[in-house]
């Protein structure tokens, strides 16, 4: 944010309203952030757990094994 002079203004130069709608936005960046973390963690997790599903019962599957 600058300042009338066209300088960055530092937080104690903030009206605490201003101070409020920052934080504000960067609560709301973080939390988006972290969603796309968990989202991006889950389909990873789900296909390595597919990929060792798959690698480890493939062989079984093939000679005709089945597990009761």
């Amino acid at each position: 944010m600058r300042g009338p002079d066209g300088m960055r203004m530092r937080l104690p130069q903030l009206r605490p309203d201003e101070l409020q709608a920052r934080l504000d936005v960067a609560r709301g960046t973080r939390d988006r952030v972290y969603s796309l973390l968990e989202a991006v963690l889950s389909v990873g997790s789900r296909e390595l757990e597919l990929h060792v599903h798959h690698t480890l019962d493939g062989p079984d599957k093939a000679r005709g094994y089945r597990a009761w």
